[in-house]
């Protein structure tokens, strides 16, 4: 049975015990976890198009390698869907890329989390929600990619609740994570990704705090609309400060 950072374990008592040692073992995130057995995280790699042992990128701030594998073993983990492989490798290896800033993303005092935007045809393949609902509520697979990124960002890069992380009250997608995708089809602009330089499927990672409701009934135009959007951010601002 692979494990996220360590090698292999070997449990003979199933769900329950591999439950139990993933508790012990830091590895849990409160919520039921599918115990990654070799025969599925060779699948999930082969899935990827990638090597076991091909590193994603650096992970702070434990400053670990994420392999293929491990990557594998978290997806498993957190119930996610093989075909998701691909996806979840483009964004880990966004989030390692040191522009990102992991180390200040997972150990600062704030709430903040990677929130990822997919565009591309993997948006509809792997049913990942852009028009209602597309933050959360929709009934597909969006979550638990998000919680494999989670898993990532606990088991490799060793974000830890009142350790290496000091976030005050953290937040529920530090959980299931973030993860949405563009509703291309309703844009008057290129998509994300292909305006910053990649045709295809793509994803995109972003620090955010959190969501905001802003709601434009009046906006007849692009500049009222982003007017409505600044204000109802500023208000935020005001709530903290005034």
């Amino acid at each position: 049975m692979t494990t996220a950072i360590t090698g292999r374990i070997d449990i003979v008592d199933g769900f329950d015990a591999f439950a139990a040692e993933a508790a012990r073992r830091g590895w849990a995130d409160g919520l039921p976890l599918v115990p990654p057995v070799d025969d599925l995280v060779a699948k999930f790699v082969a899935a990827s198009g990638l090597g076991s042992e091909f590193v994603l990128g650096r992970l702070y701030p434990s400053g670990a390698l994420c392999t293929v594998e491990l990557l594998a073993a978290n997806t498993i983990m957190a119930g996610a869907p093989a075909e998701a492989m691909p996806l979840l490798c483009a964004a880990v290896s966004a989030v390692a890329d040191p522009a990102f800033d992991l180390a200040g993303v997972n150990t600062t005092t704030a709430a903040v989390v990677p929130a990822f935007v997919v565009s591309g045809p993997v948006r509809d393949e792997l049913e990942i929600p852009y028009a209602h609902s597309a933050l959360g509520g929709v009934a597909c697979s969006a979550p638990a990619i998000g919680r494999a990124l989670r898993l990532v960002m606990r088991n490799v890069a060793g974000q830890v609740a009142g350790t290496s992380s000091a976030s005050v009250f953290g937040q529920p997608a530090r959980v299931t994570g973030i993860l949405t995708a563009e509703w291309e089809e309703r844009s008057p602009w290129p998509s994300l990704g292909v305006r910053r330089g990649v045709n295809g499927s793509s994803v995109t990672a972003f620090g955010v705090m959190g969501t905001a409701n802003i709601i434009d009934t009046l906006g007849t135009d692009g500049a009222e609309i982003i007017e409505v959007v600044g204000r109802s951010l500023a208000l935020h601002g005001l709530e903290q400060h005034g």
